[in-house]
């Protein structure tokens, strides 16, 4: 646990697994991926899609997935890590409640005409594009950074920042030599985001979606 104090906030940072929290805090969870992400896919996933894409991407590599930033007991900011995951997964039918939910997501994405366009091209760049993926090395030891994000109501700039940094301390206590990530390039803020946070960028000819990558001291 690490207590980080400014002028306005006491916040505690957790390294933790999704499926240990309360119940209270999973539903914390989903609230705050839907409020960061209310314009893109995740946006439009169920809580049952939420947390599939949680348990398919949990990593062999490391016991945690989620770094939790708290104030009060209430979850103000998170990442959620693991391994690289296909979110159209997010797609599949093993059970009568998945084929509803994948229908209802599939109605969402036909209502929201600029998601389901970003969706395609997205899918697009990703099965169709040659370059090679020089963020991988010869082993399974690299963590994909599937989110960060705090809650929009914090005004604290350096909430970001101080997960990222409680992320990578845990991840050099296990010993992995990386985390990557992808994110829109086209995006001037979050490329900033992870520059400023000694995170290397590698994108190739890819002007949208690109690789941010940390090797872990």
């Amino acid at each position: 646990m690490n207590l980080l104090k400014n002028t306005r906030l006491e916040i505690d940072l957790q390294i933790t697994d999704y499926f240990s929290i309360s119940e209270n805090d999973k539903k914390s969870v989903k609230e705050i991926l839907k409020r960061n992400f209310k314009n893109n896919f995740t946006g439009l996933l169920s809580s049952r899609q939420l947390e599939n894409l949680m348990l398919n991407s949990q990593s062999d590599s490391v016991s945690c997935n989620l770094v939790l930033a708290k104030n009060n007991n209430a979850i103000i900011g998170l990442a959620f890590f693991g391994k690289e995951y296909s979110f159209f997964k997010a797609f599949s039918a093993k059970s009568f409640m998945d084929s509803l939910n994948t229908l209802l997501l599939l109605i969402k994405l036909m209502g929201s005409p600029n998601i389901l366009i970003r969706t395609v091209k997205n899918a697009f760049s990703r099965y169709t594009s040659t370059e090679p993926n020089e963020h991988q090395n010869d082993t399974h030891a690299d963590i994909y950074l599937l989110y960060i994000c705090t809650d929009k109501e914090v005004q604290n700039k350096k909430l970001g920042h101080n997960i990222l940094l409680k992320l990578e301390e845990y991840l050099s206590q296990e010993n992995q030599k990386s985390i990557y990530c992808h994110f829109d390039g086209e995006n001037p803020k979050v490329k900033s985001f992870y520059l400023s946070n000694g995170w290397q960028t590698n994108n190739g000819l890819r002007k949208k979606r690109q690789i941010a990558i940390k090797e872990i001291q």
